[in-house]
């Protein structure tokens, strides 16, 4: 019998930009966090659940901002990246020559005698 592999949380979970697993992590926190805090109320443990949930929140805006001014093509998704990567590689619009079709000769398909076609 086969022993079950399982891969770990991060890594089968989808990065679609830098910020996606801190967001997740964050969104997560905070659930727990508020939920707790309303639950524990009138007690001084809802405002240590509101200061733990500030932490987060703190990281998740830091590395917005860092992100935003050291690499801001860290902040987009995969997608655009690959795309971007791709117009690199083979050239914009900027990088395309316009060929003049004075001197092209037409020619027909061979597998189709131009009776056919009338």
């Amino acid at each position: 019998m086969p022993i079950p592999t399982w891969r770990p949380g991060a890594e089968a979970f989808p990065k679609k930009s830098i910020l996606t697993p801190i967001g997740a992590l964050t969104f997560g926190m905070s659930g727990i966090c508020v939920l707790g805090a309303v639950r524990a109320w009138p007690s001084p443990l809802s405002w240590v659940l509101l200061a733990i949930l500030l932490a987060p929140l703190g990281v998740t805006l830091w590395a917005y901002i860092y992100f935003a001014i050291r690499d801001p093509d860290r902040l987009q998704t995969e997608d655009y990246r690959i795309q971007r990567e791709y117009v690199a590689r083979i050239g914009g619009p900027e990088g395309m020559k316009t060929i003049s079709g004075d001197g092209a000769k037409l020619i027909g398909n061979p597998g189709i005698d131009e009776d056919d076609t009338k």
